[in-house]
């Protein structure tokens, strides 16, 4: 497996693969063409490349509601912070989700899912808001992440997103 590089400036020269031209050279010229060949392709390597296989499992997801507030955003949400655990014989590998739900609606509601790299207690300005206790890239600037852990000035520091 490849090491992880955090510095631009060690990335070599490349080139970018054409979008429509399949790995064997063949240009895809039709959309039935490129969604029966080069789409593929192109998920293969991501999947290579950049987020890996998905972990097969028969097991169902474990959830964990860690705390709820019901006063979220001027008393207009429902806060949760919930842990999933999708590999239920391994309880290392955690998903911490912040579900924020409108409090006057009784039927469903779509939810968005936004993956970030420091936590949830930096996307809400909340200090009830567990802060993120798992290991932490660096920071590029500012005193966000120490040896690798967050501190609480990390709090809110994604809520313009």
């Amino acid at each position: 497996m490849r090491e992880p590089n955090y510095d631009e400036a060690l990335v070599g020269e490349y080139e970018l693969p054409k979008i429509f031209t399949r790995d064997n050279s063949n240009p895809d010229s039709r959309a039935d063409e490129w969604q029966a060949f080069r789409r593929g392709e192109i998920l293969k390597s991501f999947t290579d490349e950049v987020f890996g296989q998905i972990p097969v499992t028969n097991s169902n997801f474990i959830a964990e509601v860690n705390s709820e507030y019901r006063d979220g955003f001027t008393g207009k949400s429902l806060m949760s912070e919930v842990s999933l655990f999708p590999l239920e014989i391994d309880k290392r590998f955690v998903i911490d989700l912040l579900l924020i739900h409108p409090m006057e609606i009784t039927g469903p509601v779509p939810y968005f899912l936004g993956a970030n790299f420091f936590g949830n207690h930096a996307v809400v300005n909340d200090t009830r808001i567990s802060l993120n206790q798992r290991w932490m890239r660096p920071a590029p600037e500012g005193n966000f992440v120490i040896d690798n852990v967050s501190t609480e000035s990390s709090r809110g520091r994604e809520s313009s997103r």
